[in-house]
C-alpha cells in the first residue's frame, strides 16, 4: 500500500474531523507524543477517542464516538494499555522520519546532470 506520511496523514485527518478535532493534531506530525498528555486526553474525553485522536489511531477514535468508548470498557483497558500504544506511535514516527531523512539524504547525494549552455556544442 502507499507508504506513511506524518505531514500527509495529519493534513487528511484534520480535512475528515474537521476544525473541531485540529488542535489536536497541529505540529503533532512531527513530533513525539507524551504520555501525560495522552493520559490527560484520556481521563478527560477518553470515551469520544480524545487520546486516539492524539495518537493519530482515528478509525479507533471513529469508533470510541460511536460507542462511547466501548460502553467504557474500552476506556478503562485504555490506562493500562496508554504506556504500550504511545512507545508504539512513537516508535512508527521516529522509524518514518529516519527513512524520511534517508530518502532526502539519497536525494541529495545524486543529482543529474544539467545541460548546462542549452546550445549542445552547437555555436
Amino acid at each position: 500500500g502507499p507508504s506513511w506520511s506524518p505531514g500527509l496523514r495529519s493534513r487528511n485527518m484534520r480535512r475528515q474531523e474537521g476544525p473541531d478535532q485540529a488542535w489536536l493534531l497541529d505540529g503533532a506530525a512531527e513530533e513525539q507524543r507524551s504520555l501525560l498528555v495522552a493520559y490527560v486526553l484520556l481521563l478527560v474525553g477518553g470515551m469520544w477517542g480524545l487520546h486516539y485522536t492524539y495518537l493519530g489511531e482515528e478509525e479507533r477514535a471513529r469508533k470510541y464516538r460511536q460507542t462511547l468508548g466501548y460502553c467504557f470498557v474500552g476506556v478503562l483497558l485504555d490506562i493500562c494499555r496508554l504506556p504500550m500504544l504511545v512507545a508504539d506511535v512513537n516508535f512508527r514516527l521516529a522509524h518514518d522520519m529516519e527513512a524520511s531523512m534517508s530518502e532526502a539524504s539519497r536525494r541529495q547525494q545524486y543529482s543529474p546532470p544539467r545541460g548546462g549552455g542549452g546550445g549542445g556544442g552547437q555555436g
